[in-house]
């Protein structure tokens, strides 16, 4: 195990949060509709921003705890550089302060090559954390680490350090994972009994520190103590469910016990994740933070109880890091601010909602994972700063929630705000006149100006010359090929691209691991308006260009054995195949101007065309809006409406964005930041491999993009005039009547007759 994976594996490491005033209600999970602010009956939270030390500045905190009025965390800052420019691993402090940020202490615990795990503490109020020491080497085996569990003072002082190096080497499998043992979390239960809990294995200690027992597990992601001290283990799990479980320790049994069900549907293991934070006097068993409510849960009666919904509350999960202290009266979040970068806390309490002005709900509704981080921040800041109206998220995060939503929409429940991402079928919403211009709405804006907004994105979100939707940000859905071999231009057609693949051998994949049907969902993203006009109610498959479609897609795989062909050589290859001349083109999504750069850098290795997915016309790469926005029109507060969406086209708010910004000043300062080392550490990139997408990691020692790079993705962008569409309604009748032509019974024009009269009927049906 190199030095670097040592040094990366630490600890729970705190993100970048910002916490905001808070003002919220504590109801039940089924009383959260039509309440607004100064209109709730009962108690709501509200919150005292605090700033940490400002030593602090620029460390990273993790094992947070909160223990006799004080909050302990470990402060970990990245060591000087050598001469020679390498570091010496990481300096680590015991830092505390009170709850309000003030009576700040910091006491150096360890440096260099170090990992530490979270923080304990015990009854007494002292604090425990192990320690993994590299010893030597570039390389750790298993003999050149030491292990030891340090306890300390809570003024900071070591009173004992107990080397159990012998034990934990023991219990070591390294052979299996591939590294040596981590530990990650230190717990302690009723019996005074330690938990070192590592990524794949938890040893347990008594209290004397000598060996009880291990448990070899799945991946941990978290480790939580419950109210009666019970140890669990939240953990991904191997087997086919691919679901996270959530397990006590069985001290009896030495053994992992039956999970705790808390999550009821494969979206809750995404969106809830189990927490600590108790009290001595918390009547919950622990607590679930979940993508929009903070939860209490009752083992035995298998209930969650909704304490407060994080937007009602002006805070959006993603900016928490940590809930260190819970009870009914009063919670303690941190995080760090997402704009200073810089660590702060955030203390709730229970407050008459008497106190709280009444204000004007306008409600925005999407998918749960429509419903971005970013656009989350956006609408508590908005409720923080707008003295006249208070932004609600509706969600639909179940299984059925496309249905769901269409369903509501139909029957003319619309809200005020729709999210409108790329799976639901908005053209078809917005040709019944479901959703107002924008257009109207940014003309009439003294701070708004067309002009400031890329022309051609504008244009391609248009539909008859109206604006019925526009995105924040947005991507570019690709198609990506060596230049050398498929030239510079953008775009081609079907007969282009079997050509170039059939002057190829034998064996050589044009899109690897892709099937008949991810063709016909590529050509339908990339280029849907070709064959359907939602506003005239009117289809085009009987063309020749989606006849052609149809015969390029039946070249591939009818179905995919996903278990045989994404095995270990798969992967092992996955990074060459393209420089090898194995597969021939990578469908990608480009979300900023390093991702081009770091395609060919890593997958080709040489320089790379955006040549886009074979289309007759229009240059066949796609705008991918990750949050597109539309006002509806029957909406009795659309300038309340306006008043938020203009905050996303903000110049603070572009310039934040984590893709392609839609103004042009933002687009600017985004080339010029990426044409600077990039110094905070890995990125990703996202492939699509057949129906799999793929993150690729970006080192930070790859370099950075010359203005030749930056030209290259500007001349993209500038070509861009078609957004992503996916009707999920017409590709199941393409892929069902597409079938009948794949297995032979009917000729791709008798298919194209039989989907041509479906989706006719399904356009005359729903307009």
């Amino acid at each position: 195990m190199r030095k670097t994976v040592l040094s990366r594996a630490a600890g729970i490491i705190m993100s970048a949060v910002l916490l905001l005033p808070l003002s919220g209600c504590t109801k039940s999970e089924n009383n959260s509709e039509g309440q607004k602010d100064g209109n709730i009956e009962g108690l709501v939270y509200k919150g005292d921003e605090y700033s940490m030390a400002d030593e602090l500045n620029g460390s990273e905190l993790s094992g947070g705890i909160y223990v006799n009025d004080r909050l302990y965390f470990i402060s970990q800052k990245s060591a000087a550089s050598d001469a020679a420019g390498e570091t010496g691993g990481a300096e680590y402090s015991l830092v505390s302060m009170k709850k309000d940020g003030s009576d700040y202490t910091s006491v150096p615990i360890a440096s260099g090559n170090v990992m530490l795990s979270s923080l304990a503490a015990d009854s007494d109020g002292n604090i425990y954390y192990a320690e993994a020491v590299l010893n030597s080497g570039d390389t750790a085996q298993t003999d050149d680490v030491t292990y030891q569990i340090k306890k300390v003072s809570p003024d900071g002082n070591v009173l004992n350090t107990t080397d159990i190096s012998a034990v934990v080497k023991e219990q070591e499998q390294p052979e299996k994972h591939d590294e040596s043992f981590i530990p990650k979390y230190v717990c302690f239960d009723k019996d005074s009994n330690t938990y070192l809990v590592g990524n794949f294995k938890t040893i347990v200690l008594d209290k004397n520190l000598g060996l009880l027992f291990s448990v070899t597990t799945d991946y941990v992601e978290n480790a939580i103590t419950l109210a009666d001290k019970t140890v669990c283990l939240y953990q991904y799990s191997g087997n086919d469910s691919g679901k996270s479980i959530f397990c006590p320790i069985d001290t009896a049994s030495k053994a992992l016990g039956s999970p705790i069900e808390f999550c009821k549907t494969q979206m809750d293991y995404y969106n809830l994740v189990p927490v600590s934070g108790f009290s001595d006097s918390s009547k919950y068993d622990f607590y679930i933070k979940g993508a929009e409510k903070l939860y209490g849960y009752d083992i035995e009666t298998t209930e969650k109880t909704e304490i407060l919904d994080w937007i009602d509350s002006n805070i959006s999960v993603s900016e928490i890091t940590d809930i260190v202290y819970a009870d009914e009266n009063e919670i303690i979040c941190t995080g760090s601010s997402a704009l200073s970068k810089n660590p702060i806390i955030t203390i709730l309490h229970t407050a008459d909602t008497s106190s709280l002005p009444e204000k004007t709900e306008i409600t925005i509704a999407g998918l749960a994972y429509s419903m971005s981080d970013s656009l989350k921040n956006q609408v508590v800041m908005f409720n923080k700063k707008s003295e006249k109206y208070k932004v609600r998220l509706k969600t639909y995060d179940n299984e059925t929630g496309y249905t769901d939503l269409n369903n509501d929409i139909m029957s003319g429940k619309i809200p005020d705000i729709l999210v409108a991402n790329n799976g639901m079928p908005f053209e078809s919403y917005a040709a019944k006149g479901l959703f107002a211009d924008l257009y109207s709405f940014m003309d009439n804006d003294p701070e708004i100006k067309r002009s400031d907004f890329l022309e051609n994105i504008l244009t391609a979100f248009e539909t008859d010359g109206k604006l019925y939707r526009f995105a924040d940000s947005f991507q570019i859905y690709t198609v990506l090929g060596k230049t050398a071999e498929v030239g510079e231009k953008t775009g081609w057609t079907y007969k282009d691209i079997c050509d170039y693949a059939d002057s190829k051998p034998d064996g050589t994949e044009i899109f690897p691991a892709t099937t008949k049907n991810d063709i016909l969902t590529y050509g339908m993203k990339m280029s849907s308006e070709r064959f359907i006009d939602y506003e005239k109610r009117t289809c085009n498959f009987k063309s020749e260009e989606f006849i052609e479609l149809l015969k390029f897609a039946n070249r591939f795989l009818s179905t995919m054995d996903y278990e045989g062909y994404f095995d270990e050589e798969f992967w092992d290859n996955s990074r060459t195949m393209y420089k090898d001349g194995k597969a021939l083109l990578q469908v990608a999504f480009l979300a900023s101007y390093r991702d081009l750069y770091a395609f060919e850098k890593l997958n080709f290795s040489e320089p790379v065309t955006a040549k886009g997915f074979p289309c007759y016309e229009n240059a066949g790469n796609a705008i991918v809006a990750n949050t597109g926005l539309a006002i509806s029109a029957k909406s009795k507060n659309q300038d309340g409406a306006w008043e938020f969406i203009r905050t996303l086209l903000s110049d603070d708010y572009q310039e934040s964005v984590e893709n392609f910004p839609v103004k042009k000043s933002a687009l600017e300062a985004k080339a010029s930041q990426a044409m600077v080392k990039d110094e905070t550490g890995d990125s990703y990139i996202m492939s699509m491999v057949g129906s799999v997408g793929v993150g690729l990691t970006i080192p930070e020692n790859m370099g950075s993009p010359a203005q030749a790079d930056i030209d290259k993705v500007n001349e993209l962008i500038s070509s861009l005039d078609s957004v992503m569409k996916n009707d999920s309604s017409v590709m199941d009748i393409i892929n069902e009547e597409a079938g009948a032509y794949f297995d032979g019974s009917k000729t791709p024009e008798e298919a194209a007759d039989l989907i041509q009269n479906r989706v006719q009927l399904y356009l005359n049906e729903n307009s």
